[in-house]
C-alpha cells in the first residue's frame, strides 16, 4: 500500500470505536494522524507539563462530613488540612 492510500485523520470524531486489536490495527494500517491533530496535541501536552500546580484546592462537602473531620482533627490532636492531606495521600498511595 503506498502512502497515497493513506487516509489522514484530522479530528479524533473520526476514529471508531474498535471491538478489538485486529479492527483497530486493520484501521491504522489504512490511517494516520494528520500534521495538523499532532501539533494540536503536542501543544496540548506542552501545556499540561507547564502547569503549575499551587498545593491550593476549594473543595465543597457535606455539613456533616465537614463536622466530623474537625472533630476527628481535635481527636488526633492535628489541623484539619493535616489530616484532610494525610487521609488523601493515603487513598492514592502516597503516604509521606
Amino acid at each position: 500500500m503506498s502512502t497515497n492510500d493513506v487516509k489522514e485523520i484530522r479530528s479524533f470524531d473520526e476514529v471508531p470505536e474498535f471491538t478489538s486489536e485486529e479492527e483497530e490495527a486493520e484501521f491504522w494500517a489504512t490511517h494516520s494522524l494528520g500534521d495538523e491533530l499532532l501539533e494540536k496535541m503536542e501543544r496540548r501536552n506542552k501545556l499540561l507539563e507547564e502547569h503549575q500546580y499551587s498545593g491550593k484546592i476549594n473543595l465543597r462537602m457535606p455539613k456533616s462530613l465537614h463536622r466530623d473531620l474537625v472533630h476527628r482533627a481535635q481527636q488526633e490532636g492535628v489541623s484539619l488540612n493535616q489530616l484532610i492531606v494525610t487521609s488523601l495521600a493515603r487513598s492514592v498511595g502516597t503516604q509521606r
